[in-house]
């Protein structure tokens, strides 16, 4: 396997980010029970645009992972700061990390690709004073809990939904 990279995103990945982005959402639809999740025509144009204003306005950074010149997997995170009625019923008040997106090509999975671009996300946390990081995960999908656990992340929060 050719030599990974791991750098900050550049407009010129745009296409590629892209590409990800509406892969990610594809995997997402297929996980959700209640199909609520679909990839419509123009979702991924539109997502760029929005994810890359919300990189701006919350203070995040997207990383791509890039095997001979290609983008093989991507992670977008932000900075997230508690509100002041927040703070109040906190044990800290520090801001912390959001995993907004992550995704790695299929056929690069399993060499610790994820595990290197969430190392570079909380590695960018830390140097923005976070002192946790979170990521959501949808409940059936299996491999991204096991992921998650695997490196060092435990469940905390669950969301329910129903279908009405």
């Amino acid at each position: 396997m050719a030599e990974i990279i791991i750098r900050q995103y550049e407009e010129r990945d745009r296409a590629a980010l892209q590409k990800c982005i509406e892969d990610l959402q594809d995997h997402e639809a297929a996980c959700d029970p209640i199909k609520l999740i679909v990839n419509k025509e123009g979702f991924g144009t539109v997502y760029i645009e929005v994810l890359l204003e919300r990189m701006t306005k919350e203070d995040g950074m997207i990383y791509v992972a890039e095997s001979d010149g290609a983008v093989v997997g991507i992670i977008a995170c932000v900075i997230v700061h508690y509100e002041r009625r927040e703070v109040l019923g906190r044990s800290s008040s520090s801001p912390y990390g959001y995993v907004v997106d992550l995704f790695v090509l299929p056929e690069f999975r399993g060499n610790d690709l994820g595990s290197k671009l969430m190392a570079s996300a909380e590695e960018y946390f830390r140097s923005k004073g976070c002192d946790f990081s979170t990521v959501g995960v949808l409940a059936p999908n299996k491999g991204s809990w096991d992921f998650y656990k695997k490196i060092g992340y435990a469940e905390r929060y669950i969301d329910f939904i129903k279908k009405l």
